[in-house]
């Protein structure tokens, strides 16, 4: 968490997206910095964006995590439908490996892609509306995603 209170004090015009609108994203950032507690209902979320205590324990490892576990995610507006969190979480506790994959509420892209270097995620799958404009991003740095079209 002071990484992150380090990152407000230089960026203190908006919230990176990740956080906005986000408890599950929230909760398992403080707990993989150190933070002892973080807020789970535990059974209806009395909020928007909250996720239960069930969830966070048993999907997101959130319990478990530490600031060497590895963290990607999916991108999108809106981001709750995705079913990618609970395919890449399951496969993660399946193979034993120390990370966990997170959905981010993105509604600017470039905002994100400037705030995610400073939080150190390791890579993240790209949904709408996003996928267009990412490879219009993306493409003068890296080529790669060109090999990805049909």
């Amino acid at each position: 968490m002071l990484a992150f209170c380090g990152w407000l004090t230089t960026h203190t015009t908006s919230l990176p997206s990740p956080w906005a609108r986000s408890d599950c994203r929230r909760a398992c950032w403080a707990l993989r910095e150190g933070s002892a507690l973080a807020y789970a209902p535990v059974a209806t979320a009395t909020a928007p964006g909250q996720i239960a205590l069930r969830d966070l324990k048993a999907l997101y490892r959130a319990h478990e995590l530490t600031r060497a576990t590895r963290v990607f995610g999916v991108i999108g507006d809106p981001i709750g439908h995705s079913l990618s969190p609970l395919l890449h979480n399951t496969g993660y506790i399946a193979a034993r490996k120390d990370a966990v994959y997170l959905p981010f509420l993105v509604e600017n892209l470039k905002d994100f892609l400037k705030a995610m270097p400073d939080f150190g995620v390791r890579g993240f799958s790209v949904t709408l509306p996003h996928k267009e404009k990412i490879l219009r991003i993306l493409t003068p740095w890296n080529r790669w995603p060109r090999k990805l079209e049909p």
